[in-house]
């Protein structure tokens, strides 16, 4: 099974679409951040503050959606 490259406007294309999914979707994590902070016995990510956590819950699921 032998893979394409990528040209320099696609990768630019991924990486676009990429960062327009994360922006459209931080609110989504940073809203899940907070009502996982208010739940009795919840955790903190590693000491994050909340913007930081909802950060790397974005950039822990979105790669998925870019998989095929």
């Amino acid at each position: 099974m032998s893979k394409t490259k990528r040209t320099p406007r696609q990768s630019r294309i991924k990486s676009a679409e990429y960062k327009a999914f994360f922006y459209l979707s931080y609110p989504v994590f940073l809203v899940a951040a907070l009502v996982g902070r208010l739940a009795p016995n919840s955790e903190t990510r590693h000491g994050l503050n909340v913007f930081a956590e909802a950060k790397e819950m974005a950039n822990t699921i979105i790669p998925f959606a870019f998989m095929h």
